[in-house]
């Protein structure tokens, strides 16, 4: 089982939650244009994904590590200035003392630890996607949440868009969705854990 076909998988069981949620609060009568947009943005995130695993199968420890440090910097500096966040950095008070000295410390693994690593110029441009991408991501959900769209509703448009995007991807790579029993179940159980 690939790694794309395993999170198609475990999609489909957060697909399955968040569906019976959504039915049972009646947040499908919310539904609106702006979360065709969510659509959309989950096909793109399941970019992100395949960028990630094509990152890890080259090295698996570096694109852990190297990855989250990435895309936490670029959150951080988008909702500096998109959000008006600066006053977590406030150097006049200790929470922004301490963010302030946890941003450099971040920046100071991410330098040091991309001089060590040993990858080619391929890797880094697909780490950098998906890091790029999930930053996105995550300023994206703030503002669709700050504007009023229920979090579970969210998440299901954005599920149905990784799912979309995921069957793309594995449809294209020629590998389809025959598994065996034991691969749906382990995928279906880490789909309940992820939601």
């Amino acid at each position: 089982m690939s790694a794309m076909q395993s999170t198609i998988v475990s999609n489909i069981a957060g697909f399955g939650i968040l569906a019976v949620v959504i039915y049972f609060t009646r947040q499908y009568q919310l539904f609106e244009w702006r979360l065709m947009f969510l659509l959309i943005f989950g096909i793109v995130e399941s970019v992100a994904i395949a960028a990630y695993y094509s990152a890890v199968r080259e090295s698996l420890s570096g694109a852990t590590v190297f990855g989250y440090l990435l895309s936490q910097v670029i959150i951080v500096l988008v909702s500096f200035g998109l959000f008006n966040e600066w006053i977590y950095f406030d150097p006049t008070t200790i929470r922004g003392l301490a963010n302030i000295a946890s941003f450099f410390l971040t920046m100071f693994a991410l330098y040091s630890y991309s001089g060590t690593l040993s990858v080619g110029r391929r890797w880094l441009g697909m780490i950098t996607l998906s890091a790029m991408i999930n930053a996105i991501a995550n300023i994206a959900a703030k503002y669709f949440l700050k504007t009023g769209i229920p979090p579970f509703l969210y998440l299901f448009v954005e599920q149905i868009g990784l799912l979309v995007g995921g069957w793309i991807y594995v449809i294209g790579r020629g590998q389809g969705m025959k598994l065996s029993v034991k691969s749906w179940r382990i995928g279906l159980l880490q789909g309940l854990f992820a939601v």
